[in-house]
């Protein structure tokens, strides 16, 4: 179809943003159509002499999304592709077929929903891979452009915690330095020793701490030959759950759960269970939010350090750094496969579950996750990928969309990495570690801010994009272990400190004129 030249400038001009006027108008065009305004873009295009699409690469398309698939094949030639592109090309469309025996196989195979399905559309979107995006452009490449710019304003505005609105196209989104939290709203007092970790519900509906807390006398036998016995003081571990939908945070549970100080705890998917591990060397699942113990896991022979569930919610994995052991379990207590070697101390595993990272001394080894035919996971040891840190790893985090990882490391420093491209993102400071492990943790929207603790009693917030120190919250009276953000509020975290107490931060309450 041949289009008449445009009297609003030629479309190989150059506005004043910098872009071709051809490629504004192809992609306000290409909007009009998935909006289901053709009547406008057809008006667009003859009053602008721009077509979206090339002649070939316009047939093309609608041949495949008509499901025409002897006149695309003949079209491929006149899309004028590299040799390799258009083999390409012509394999996507084909191969999956080839060895069907039966249509009901065909359908199968190719995810076939009919022909006013998805499945066509999903064709196009492999081939878009192939083809030049100056051919075709990319599906709903507008709208694309617009939420890549609204996420770019998002995580590199200047260091402030975005207000909790919705994204707006005619404004620029508002930032508000007073959305960060910066009181100790409640001071939670349940635990008998030093608090070494707490956690949020997936919901936010519960949190959980965990402690060293009182002591159990142990017999400790003499050497050969000696005729008395003496006795020394094991530290015991307890988990209290907390109501986090009840403004005073009220106690649900003490659980003497462990005869050994508990390392870290970890909610199932769905927040019924909770999962801990010890110096005791176990793992114990609890109900919740009654607290019961359902099962005790006794496959280590050195205390465990660290826990995560898979994102099923059927299995989970524990490791023990001085065992060198790290164990893939079901809820049956079935220790299904074993990964030798690495002294790991910390886990964490990728939101669709295909991946596991683990923290061994000063590297981090990223290890796939697959299913067999039967649903089962299985860790692919022979495939592990890593890379290395400054110095000593004690913890990590990972962030919601599983991208990004915070390492806490023996340098006095917080680091950002991402998962993806093993480099580093940013790098936060001020803080103090030196003896003890620190939990970090990402926060508020977007999680946008990296907050930790530190064993000058402080919490620090800085922002994740531009590392800037945003506060130093004081509260505390001892060194500060762990850190949760709440998933029900941008403007809520949990600290845990040595000094016996968990302390949740908030927002002043407003004031009264």
């Amino acid at each position: 179809m041949s289009v008449p030249e445009s009297s609003n400038g030629s479309p190989t001009e150059l506005l004043a943003s910098g872009f071709r006027r051809a490629d504004v108008v192809r992609l306000v065009t290409q909007c009009l159509h998935s909006l289901g305004y053709e009547r406008a873009a057809s008006e667009l295009v003859n009053e602008s002499g721009v077509q979206c699409w090339p002649e070939p690469v316009s047939r093309f398309r609608a041949a495949l999304l008509h499901g025409e698939w002897g006149a695309a094949d003949a079209l491929i030639t006149n899309l004028h592709l590299p040799d390799p592109a258009s083999r390409r090309v012509r394999f996507l469309e084909l191969s999956t077929y080839l060895l069907c025996r039966s249509v009901e196989e065909l359908k199968a195979r190719s995810g076939w929903d009919g022909g006013g399905g998805a499945s066509r559309r999903l064709l196009l979107d492999e081939l878009q891979e192939h083809i030049p995006p100056s051919l075709l452009l990319p599906e709903n490449r507008l709208e694309t452009l617009l939420q890549q710019a609204v996420r770019w304003q998002t995580l590199h505005a200047p260091p402030l915690t975005p207000d909790d609105v919705s994204p707006s196209l005619f404004e620029d989104v508002s930032f508000r330095h007073d959305g960060l939290p910066r009181e100790a709203s409640l001071v939670l007092e349940g635990h008998a020793d030093e608090v070494w970790c707490v956690a949020f519900s997936h919901s936010g509906a519960a949190l959980a701490s965990a402690s060293r807390d009182g002591a159990a006398a142990c017999k400790c036998w003499p050497p050969r030959g000696a005729s008395l016995t003496c006795s020394r003081l094991v530290r015991t571990g307890a988990i209290v759950l907390w109501n986090a939908t009840n403004p005073q945070f009220a106690r649900r549970a003490l659980i003497p759960a462990h005869s050994g100080a508990i390392a870290t705890v970890a909610w199932s998917p769905d927040d019924t269970l909770l999962l801990s591990c010890a110096a005791d060397r176990t793992v114990k699942l609890w109900n919740a939010p009654a607290g019961d113990c359902a099962a005790t896991f006794r496959e280590h022979t050195e205390a465990v350090t660290a826990v995560v569930w898979l994102p099923s919610g059927a299995h989970f994995l524990s490791s023990s750094s001085a065992g060198k052991r790290v164990i893939l379990w079901d809820l049956g207590g079935n220790a299904l496969q074993s990964w030798h070697g690495p002294r790991v101390t910390d886990l964490a595993v990728a939101a669709d579950g295909a991946r596991l990272l683990a923290v061994s001394g000063c590297t981090v080894r990223s290890c796939p996750l697959t299913a067999g035919s039967d649903g089962t996971p299985r860790m692919v040891t022979e495939d592990v990928h890593s890379w290395d840190e400054t110095d000593a790893i004690s913890s990590l985090a990972i962030s919601r969309d599983s991208r990004a990882v915070l390492l806490n490391v023996g340098s006095q420093e917080v680091h950002a990495w991402d998962v993806d491209g093993r480099r580093r993102l940013g790098s936060y400071s001020g803080h103090r570690q030196g003896r003890f492990v620190i939990r970090s943790a990402f926060g508020g929207k977007h999680d946008g801010l990296v907050l930790s603790g530190s064993e000058d009693t402080q919490v620090y917030v800085w922002h994740r994009h531009s590392g800037a120190l945003l506060r130093k919250l004081p509260g505390h009276s001892c060194a500060v272990n762990s850190v949760s953000w709440s998933p029900a509020s941008p403007h809520l975290f949990a600290s845990a400190s040595d000094d016996h107490t968990v302390r949740i931060w908030g927002l002043p309450p407003p004031s009264v004129s």
